[in-house]
Parts: structure tokens; sequence; C-alpha cells
């Protein structure tokens, strides 16, 4: 078990079709399938946010998704190219309406990820928190209850308003607050920098939109 755990946090490098980028640093997270998940289902809530992030685990687990990989750092844009690029130290590419994020995505040869995918992803950040040492219990309460200890919010410890992309590495993923993310289908991750971690905890996704947002990609 601890075997699969640990494949599922290794990093990896990925060649993205013709765009300049060489290469994308990006995590692994385990499709529906793997046993990390089953582990994860044993949880006892100790919140109403964590029995729902819960829910949406096993419906992704159920929707057989399959094996995909997140960047580590969020979107910006290459001053040269105008394609995306996923590398620290740079103004997230936020102010994209939905068509320009899908449009971005496809000329890059990445996508907008699901609902689904994301949940899975979390799934994955608890799983390395605890690896990490964290409790089970305020690993789930900072990813589904208070995230502050994990992204760039306003309460925050050395807030100090938007930061660059690369920001505030915790288990291997960069920029998890700081600007709101959209999913495919105009969903969204409220976890923006002007909001506390718990109004907006990295686990809250609603139908939205907002011109701080990043696209979450995958591929």
């Amino acid at each position: 078990m601890a075997d699969i755990a640990l494949k599922s946090e290794s990093l990896v490098r990925h060649i993205v079709g013709k765009t300049p980028i060489n290469s994308i640093d990006a995590i692994i997270v385990a499709g529906s399938v793997s046993e990390v998940y089953e582990v994860l289902m044993n949880h006892k809530p100790n919140h109403e946010l964590e029995a729902k992030f819960k829910n949406n685990l096993e419906k992704a687990i159920r929707a057989g998704v399959e094996t995909f990989r997140v960047p580590v750092c969020d979107p910006s844009i290459n001053e040269i190219t105008g394609k995306l690029q996923f590398v620290p130290n740079y103004k997230p590419a936020i102010g994209y309406c939905y068509n320009e994020l899908e449009k971005l995505a496809q000329e890059n040869g990445i996508r907008l990820g699901i609902d689904n995918q994301y949940y899975l992803f979390l799934g994955t950040i608890i799983n390395r928190l605890m690896i990490e040492g964290w409790s089970e219990n305020v690993a789930w309460n900072a990813v589904c209850v208070d995230s502050k200890e994990l992204g760039n919010y306003a309460d925050s410890t050395d807030a100090k308003g938007i930061q660059l992309t690369g920001s505030k590495k915790v288990v291997g993923k960069c920029d998890l607050g700081n600007v709101c993310k959209i999913l495919a289908n105009n969903k969204i991750i409220s976890c923006a920098y002007w909001t506390h971690g718990e109004w907006c905890p990295i686990a809250n996704v609603s139908v939205g939109y907002c011109q701080y947002s990043v696209g979450w990609y995958v591929f």
C-alpha cells in the first residue's frame, strides 16, 4: 500500500505538442482504480465539508477516471510566443474568458480538467500530506475545511496579495491558492488570495467565473 502511495507522488516531465515549452513539471494523479483512494474512503468525516468531499471523491472513483498529470505550477503566458507555460516566477495567466482558456488548452496539447479529476487530485494531496507526517484529520481539514496552510490566502502566513507562479510549494504542488481555478464546464475553485482559507477551501467546487482565474489544466 505504501509503495502505491509513494508512486503516486512521483514527479514526471512531459513534452507538450509543438509548443516551444520543452517540458512541464507535473504530478501524477492515479486513476480511479488505485488503492490509494480506498484507504481515503475509510476516513470518518469530522465536518460536513469533509463529508461532501468524501461523497464527491466516491463519485470520482466510480467514474473510472484514468491516470493523468497536473502541472506543478499554475499557467502563465510566454511573452515571446504567447503560449502557455508552467514555470515559476511569472504572473498567473488570469483575465481570460472560458472560451479563451479552452483555446489556449487546444493550442498547447493539453485540456481543462474535469471535476472528477480534481477530486482525485485532492485525494492525492491528502495522501501526500499524510505521507509527510500530517495526521489524517489535519490533512482532511486542510483540504476540505480551512486551506490557509496550503495556499496563498488573505489569512495565510506571510500573505502578500497575488503572487507569482511557483508560490508556496506544498507536497510537491505550488499555487494551490493564490488565484481561482477554472475547470471544464465552467466549474470554478474559488481559492483566491483575497479570501480566507475557511471561506473558500480548495475542495470547494462551484459553477461560475472570476477574472482572477487561471485554467486548471491536465494532460
